[in-house]
């Protein structure tokens, strides 16, 4: 797990692999996941249920998943099809960490938009 400066100073985790060590947040954490189908399906979602394992493991942490199955680095880039900012704007204020997963559908698909 590597964290990455962002321009909001907000911590950014890049994930090598969708293997995530669990860490207890610290308490009032709001942790927001935006990106593909690794980040919408870890926590269960309206048209995926399941088990929040990120919440059980974070105590006292909120987590808000904006993840979205089958999307790339490019279509989350600025001025893609799919807006970060617009995520932020949904989470509502407090973010204090960023889950982002993508790459995988970028190897897979590598004529839309520079992956692979």
């Amino acid at each position: 797990m590597k964290t990455i400066a962002t321009k909001n100073a907000l911590p950014l985790v890049a994930l090598a692999t969708s293997h995530v060590a669990m860490t207890t947040a610290s308490a009032a954490s709001k942790i927001l996941i935006i990106g593909d189908s690794n980040g919408e399906y870890s926590c269960g979602t309206e048209d995926y249920p399941g088990t929040n394992h990120l919440q059980s493991q974070c105590k006292g942490s909120t987590v808000v998943n904006n993840g979205v199955s089958g999307s790339t680095a490019w279509q989350w880039r600025t001025g893609g099809d799919l807006s970060a900012a617009e995520a932020f704007e949904k989470a509502g204020a407090g973010v204090t960490h960023v889950w982002l997963t993508v790459g995988g559908n970028d190897f897979q698909t590598p004529s839309e938009g520079g992956g692979g």
